[in-house]
């Protein structure tokens, strides 16, 4: 079994050519393997999440449940891993491309390290997979080892260059450790590098039963999760010390953007006064410095989310095939379906539209050029190289420099 987790899986690497054709995006779906090990009994130890086909169980036919242990966790439709049912939702939709990821219950942070690594490749391979079916419809975002992070930097590194993924998907925090953890700065250095895109899903809603009831955990207590991820996020000085980072919360930020007001009062007027705080939540940061989506639910929602976050840093999401997935509609054999997203943005000016919908996705997901080293100062008609302070340094005989080696420089990076 552990072959499968060795075993690279090659897909079509995401081109901006794939979306410059502005083509709709969503930026936030998720999707499973049809089937994968029983990871408990793999690694000997429970909590995992499995997958149970078994028909006696499910309320609707062809549907699997999703089991932790012996506790049911969900009934999915077949969509969440069937890739032709997914274009055939697609194209009722009008998507033309879909960003996958896994769900937050296969994350695993709380697993054994090389147990977590193990359990990222084989859905990592088996996404791979299956966007090899239809390399022009999907692009793919990994899962990592976070709670280990050199294992995480290396499958973050795998992800990128042989599986040909956009970026990874990250949880709000890592079982005891915020986004700005010291022990996750070599990873945020890591994605900065490799110019890997990264999705940050929330992955803490467990619940009682209670609550559960109304579904609290999801409706109230997610949004303020990400809120919170954000602003360590900020707070931490991530961004200051990786600006070129590409990052996208999911669930447009959060309460972040609603609240934003009050934590600005409280840094600076709080009795720790955090005048450092405050200056990266300052506009010009948030608004223009990481992306999120766009499900909120309401017009007036995301009218406020288009303004406070800017319609240049919003991705159209819907988090397709869950039932909390933006103006799903559902049939009446139960499942869940998504409508046409231009009836549902139909207040959108299309202009607005055209950048939610596709070109704020691509530039989130092409990478980003790294600045090419400068050319070296060229000799001057007498033999010396004039230096950046103005001062003349001799030069190295021209002899000693071949005549191949002396226009050597970098090759400029396309952006593919």
């Amino acid at each position: 079994l552990r072959a499968m987790a060795t075993a690279q899986a090659p897909a079509a690497a995401p081109s901006p050519a794939l979306l410059a054709r502005r083509g709709r995006v969503d930026f936030h779906t998720h999707i499973l393997p049809r089937s994968w090990p029983d990871f408990s009994r793999r690694y000997g130890y429970g909590g995992f999440v499995h997958i149970d086909h078994d028909q006696d169980h499910v309320q609707q036919p062809g549907n699997a449940r999703l089991l932790r242990d012996a506790e049911l966790v969900a009934e999915v439709f077949p969509n969440a891993w069937d890739v032709n049912a997914r274009i055939l939702d697609m194209d009722r939709a009008g998507v033309d491309v879909q960003v996958l990821c896994t769900i937050p219950e296969m994350f695993a942070y709380w697993a054994k390290a090389d147990d977590a690594a193990d359990l990222a490749r084989i859905l990592n391979n088996d996404m791979a997979e299956q966007i090899k079916r239809a390399p022009d419809r999907f692009v793919g975002l990994g899962t990592l080892p976070l709670q280990a992070p050199e294992l995480a930097i290396a499958e973050l590194q795998r992800c990128m260059t042989d599986l040909g993924f956009a970026g990874v998907v990250v949880g709000t925090h890592v079982n005891e450790w915020n986004l700005d953890a010291p022990e996750l700065v070599a990873f945020w250095k890591a994605a900065e590098e490799l110019g890997a895109c990264v999705f940050v899903h929330p992955n803490s809603l467990e619940a009682g039963a209670d609550e559960e009831r109304y579904f609290l955990p999801k409706m109230v207590g997610m949004p303020a999760e990400i809120c919170h991820s954000v602003t360590c996020f900020l707070t931490g000085g991530v961004l200051d010390k990786f600006p070129r980072l590409k990052v996208c919360f999911a669930h447009g930020a959060g309460t972040f953007p609603y609240v934003r007001g009050h934590l600005e009062h409280g840094l600076t007027f709080g009795r720790h006064n955090l005048h450092d705080a405050i200056e990266t939540l300052a506009p010009g940061l948030y608004s223009g410095r990481f992306f999120c989506d766009s499900i909120v639910h309401s017009q007036e929602a995301t009218e406020f989310l288009l303004k406070s976050m800017s319609e240049d840093m919003v991705v159209f999401g819907s988090d397709y095939p869950h039932p909390l997935g933006h103006g799903a509609n559902r049939l009446p054999d139960g499942k869940l379906v998504s409508p046409d997203y231009k009836t549902v943005y139909s207040y959108l000016e299309a202009s607005t539209l055209d950048k939610v919908m596709g070109t704020n996705a691509l530039r989130l997901l092409t990478p980003i050029e790294q600045p090419a080293p400068a050319p070296p100062p060229a000799p001057s008609a007498e033999g010396v190289v004039e230096a950046e302070d103005g001062s003349a340094t001799a030069a190295e005989e021209s002899e000693a420099v071949p005549a191949a080696a002396a226009d050597h420089t970098a090759p400029a990076a396309d952006g593919a």
